[in-house]
């Protein structure tokens, strides 16, 4: 028999369920009907808790006697937690008769969720939890009179329990600690009798005849405090202990020892005299010594002390044997014990009441769990370190602080520290209807839309209103639906909303609604329901489309085509991001280009900061992609080989996609891959791990939540299967089945090593270092075929693909087998591994290639295999899952995965470059006048007038332009000194038109607004240069104040704005300068 407990101080575990439960998306229902009277729930706010023993409760306890399982009862009393809430609720009329406002007749009702806590041993340990009931702390107020306040309560009470639905989660702390399959006899949970502690207790082995007596003492909170001070805590008892290291080094010995050493036994004893942790190891074997000692039995002991230093840094030193074959394999043996020591650590912090802490992110941050690193300290005397995580889950902070010796088993004790939050309150504003041009890439379907678009332009073009959606606050607040009221024409439905997580943009673009609308418009109602309350949002009537819209409008998509022919000159251009991403989340950018009529052989190719990034050669009668993920910051730039003179135009189409990553979950071995799989949960992911298989469920993208972690060495690849989760190890097949339960498949000894495997229909594919084995679903072998230097199996279809030192083979799979005569391609290419893309060309094939490098592969009718991609390093896709949305990757490292949900894919045209079309050019000035600028662009005049100053330049020395955050930047350049006083304007005037023109402005602290409908653009700035519709915005900043780069798009001969000062009430002149260019006309 062995116990081990989990004990946390009940305020810390009150604090950690409160920032889960504040953290969590709880959408309630629409509005519902009561007596007549429709109310609608708008928010459950979170407050005050506390932890109830009180209530008597049976539990059912089993021991062994005479080889059977006895079950008697244990008397004791119910954990629960006690919840306060405050559940804010107004009738529907209420908000519908204030728009745009906070309805101001909200009651607020408090009330306390009393929710039952279990923890069960149902085949793998779980924690449960249900709602026992709901208790009201105040009567009702004053109702209408046809209200039975016992529908109101009945009511409130279903929507409480719809938001605390009842769960199940695994905590299988036995075989954490212990690994494999150890079956846990009795599990519990109790609360001290003082109050202080929550208890989790897991027992092993045969029992005791007094079971009912010991468990029922410790379902009425008879515990030992263990922690001394500590807030939480790991106790294992020293038969764990001692189980751990003796399993740990017997494996570690009998690998790694080698034929010299033949291996008896191995035992362990625990002491904690003194405070002490020691666990002495003695191993008991024959060993080959040198002649004339022979081959002696002996009894090698092995001295480990543990500690944890104030640094939170796990220490072991070890006392090794004077046998150099032992002494060698002990290193192995320890890194083991470290490693289930570490498992039940992050494994409760994971664990969710009520999904309450699995709500919490789970690390985000440098984790380390791989890196023992051993130092001898004297002969025969080695010290092992292993860095404790410090990492953050969901805000609350934990840290591994101490271990401590006490007489029957040691105690690992952690920090938990969880934020204090302020209550969030909803802020709501909009952006009214205004006629927007079509969202244009640069494919061939958008060339067909914008020729039609400038034919129709009265016809095609878009509405488009958004509403704003902010948290004031530190408590997350959430996005949970939307309804369009008031819309007769049925015009106004199509609605997105970029982000479930406030804040968070709801954006209405529909076509135009056409001449009835245009005859009598009407405001369109929007009822909004967050988890801080719900709105009506009332957007007032669009407003008519006049010429001077349609004229900007043609004007702009005509611009955006006019860009598109980018890849028909070679050399390099910069890609440029323009989805802005709220500032308090973490994001990836997406890039997905595609070009269509480049010329075959064509070499196109990404880079990331100057750094070669993807490669693609274009192929005859295809569409060339490349895509990227890169973070925030990421110079990225395209890359085109020498295009001959004549050659077709190519038009590229680029679409931008924002990833917000949702949560980082830091894992205890190297990550090889993550495969989706539906064996244990509907949204599961299994993560392929050096050291066996790790699974999560990400249903909820912010709150993953483990649900498995098995152990087993050397796994190559896992695969689902008929029955569960099939792994691949070196040493064999193992099956992993919907009860969680692993167990070896197959022949039970492999007559030589696996290297992979592939299922296909009825069958199974398996590679061995002797041959390519078809087997059947029984894993029973069928038939074999001779293949040399292979090294990975990969299905695809109907095909199966062999990679290895002589490229890829491809076999056709039959109703028996396999075909005869495989087609080999890419015989250039020493592969290592093949993996099927999942999130990205689905189809094609990821090759690891010897030389550390990657290809991307595709298969053609004719079974050949043509390299499409080139990757110098990993691509972000490499061993990635996507479910939906979501997004699940092995991070650089190797050492976490990163859980990202994906927004709408937007697709842009040339503005997310900083090429410029043929033919541009910049201004050259030559007379700066007091009233009057003049210059010359593509040999005709062009004039500034207005208010100039006395710091342009005309010889080509001035130097602000040349800054990164103008596109392109100008290292010398001539300008123009304009001032800015209240009211100034300013015109220039081209003596020929030209179209697309560009401004390059700096050292603005003015506020530059051009003419109503102007199709102006910002293309770069610093962070201070903005543009609002048509008003562009700098700051004082210094010497140099706002500066950036604007485009106007469309034909022109002339261009107008105005300027204010921002400061001193505009009385103040503010100089700036200017350049311009332009493409002719």
């Amino acid at each position: 028999m062995a116990e081990f407990d989990i004990q946390i101080q009940v305020p810390v575990f009150l604090g950690v369920m409160a920032a889960g439960l504040r953290s969590r998306q709880i959408c309630l229902p629409p509005p519902t009907e009561v007596a007549g009277v429709s109310l609608i729930v708008h928010q459950i706010e979170f407050t005050a808790s506390e932890l109830r023993h009180d209530q008597p409760a049976r539990y059912a306890v089993f021991h062994q006697s005479h080889g059977t399982t006895q079950g008697m009862w244990a008397e004791g009393f119910q954990t629960q937690l006690a919840q306060d809430v405050v559940v804010h609720v107004s009738t529907t009329a209420a908000v519908l008769a204030h728009p745009n406002q906070t309805p101001p007749a909200i009651v607020a009702l408090p009330l306390t969720v009393v929710v039952d806590l279990d923890f069960v041993a149902d085949g793998t340990p779980t924690m449960t939890s249900s709602i026992s009931q709901v208790q009201w702390r105040l009567s009702l107020p004053p109702l209408p009179p046809t209200v039975d306040p016992a529908d109101i309560k009945r009511e409130v009470e279903v929507v409480i329990r719809r938001a605390f639905p009842s769960f199940t989660q695994p905590l299988d702390i036995v075989n954490l600690l212990m690994g494999g399959n150890t079956p846990t006899l009795n599990v519990g949970m109790t609360v001290s009798q003082d109050g202080t502690l929550l208890v989790f207790r897991a027992e092993t082995g045969a029992g005791t005849g007094y079971v009912d007596w010991r468990w029922g003492n410790f379902f009425s909170g008879i515990v030992t405090d263990r922690l001394a001070g500590a807030q939480w805590g790991l106790w294992i008892d020293h038969r764990v202990v001692e189980s751990m290291f003796q399993t740990a080094v017997w494996q570690a010995v009998a690998a790694e020892a080698g034929p010299e050493v033949d291996l008896i036994s191995v035992g362990s004893a625990y002491s904690g005299t003194g405070g002490r942790a020691q666990v002495t190891t003695t191993v008991h074997a024959h060993v080959d010594l040198p002649d004339p000692l022979g081959n002696p039995y002996v009894e090698v002991p092995v001295r480990a002390e543990l500690s944890v230093a104030a640094g939170g840094e796990l220490t072991i030193d070890l006392r090794l044997p004077d046998i150099r074959a032992i002494a060698r394999s002990m290193i192995a043996g320890i890194d083991a014990v470290l490693r289930r020591l570490l498992g039940p650590v992050w494994a409760f912090v994971r664990l969710p009441i009520d999904s309450a802490i699995a709500d919490l992110k789970p690390p985000v941050g440098d984790v380390d769990l791989s890196g023992l690193h051993c130092t001898e300290i004297e002969p025969l005397h080695q010290r092992c370190t292993r860095r404790l995580p410090a990492s953050s889950f969901g805000g609350t902070q934990v840290r591994i602080g101490g271990l401590s010796a006490q007489p029957d088993g040691l105690l690992l004790t952690a920090t938990l520290r969880s934020p204090v939050t302020t209550p969030a309150k909803l802020r709501t504003s909009f952006r009214p209807f205004a006629w927007t041009p079509p969202q244009i890439s640069c494919g061939s379907a958008d060339a067909a839309l914008a020729a039609a678009f400038a034919e129709h332009a009265e016809d095609l073009a878009p509405l488009q209103a958004q509403i704003y959606l902010e948290a004031d606050g530190t408590a997350p607040a959430w996005y949970c639906a939307l309804e369009v009221l008031n819309d007769p024409l049925d015009r106004f439905g199509h609605v997105a909303v970029d982000s479930d997580r406030l804040p968070a943009t709801v954006t209405v673009r529909v076509p135009n609604p056409g001449p009835v609308y245009a005859a009598d418009p009407y405001p369109v109602d929007v009822l909004v329901r967050t988890t801080i309350g719900s709105r009506l949002i009332r957007i007032p009537p669009a407003p008519p489309l006049t010429e001077q819209d349609i004229r900007r409008l043609k004007a702009v998509v005509i611009a955006m085509i006019a860009d598109c022919k980018l890849l028909v000159r070679s050399g390099r251009f910069d890609l440029r991001w323009l989805i802005d991403p709220p500032f308090d989340r973490q994001f990836r950018q997406r890039w997905q280009l595609a070009a269509e009529h480049v010329r075959p052989g064509t070499k196109v190719a990404l880079l990331a900061d100057g750094g070669p990034m993807v490669s693609v050669a274009a192929r005859a009668g295809t569409v060339t992609k490349l895509s990227a993920m890169v973070s925030p910051g990421a110079g990225l730039s395209l890359v085109r080989d020498e295009i001959p003179e004549g050659a077709a135009q190519a038009a590229l189409a680029i679409r931008q996609q924002l990833l917000e990553v949702t949560a980082s979950v830091a894992v205890e071995a190297p990550v090889a891959a993550v495969l989706a799989s539906a064996v244990w949960t509907p949204n599961g992911v299994a993560a392929v791990l050096s050291d066996g298989i790790a699974a999560y469920d990400v249903g909820s993208a912010a709150r993953p939540r483990a649900v498995g972690r098995w152990y087993v060495d050397g796994v190559r690849r896992a695969l689902n299967w008929w029955s569960g989760l099939l792994v691949v190890t070196e040493d064999g097949l193992f099956n992993v089945d919907a009860e969680r339960r692993l167990r070896r498949v197959g022949p039970a000894e492999e007559p030589a090593p696996l290297l992979d495997a592939a299922s296909g229909p009825g069958a199974m594919y398996v590679l061995t270092a002797d041959g390519l084995q078809v087997r059947s679903r029984s894993l029973s072998r069928r038939s074999s075929v001779a293949v040399h230097g292979a090294r990975s199996l990969l299905r695809v279809g109907g095909r199966l693909l062999v990679g290895g030192a002589a490229g890829v083979a491809v076999y056709r799979m039959t109703g028996t087998g396999l075909s005869v005569d495989p087609v080999v391609s890419v015989p250039e290419l020493d592969v290592t591994h093949l993996a099927a893309v999942i999130v990205e060309d689905e189809g094609a094939v990821l090759a690891t290639v010897a030389d550390g490098t990657w290809r991307s592969l595709v298969v053609d009718e004719r079974d050949r295999v043509s390299v499409v991609a080139e990757y110098p390093e990993r691509p972000w896709f490499a061993g990635a899952a996507r479910l939906g949305d979501t997004f699940v990757l092995v991070d650089d490292r190797g050492g976490a995965l990163e859980v990202l949900t994906a927004g709408v894919a937007r697709p842009v045209g040339s503005d997310a470059t900083t090429e410029l079309p043929a033919g541009f050019a910049f201004a050259s000035w030559t007379d700066l006048g007091p009233e009057r600028a003049v210059g010359t662009l593509h040999g005709a005049q062009v004039t500034v007038v207005g208010p100039i100053g006395e710091g342009g330049v005309t010889d080509g020395t001035f130097p602000l332009f040349g800054a990164a955050h103008y596109a392109p930047p100008l290292p010398m350049s001539d300008a123009v000194s304009l001032i800015s006083l209240a009211g100034s304007s300013f015109r220039l005037r081209f003596g020929e038109a030209v179209r697309d023109v560009v401004l390059h402005l700096a050292s603005v602290a003015s506020r530059l607004t051009f003419p109503p409908g102007t199709p102006v653009v910002r293309v770069s700035g610093d962070p201070t240069f903005s543009l609002s519709a048509t008003t562009v915005t700098g700051a004082v900043a210094g010497t140099l104040d706002s500066g950036g780069t604007l485009r106007i798009y469309g034909r022109m001969t002339e261009l107008s704005f105005t300027a204010d000062p921002v400061f001193a009430d505009g009385t103040v002149p503010d100089g700036f300068y200017l350049q311009v260019g332009a493409v002719p006309a």
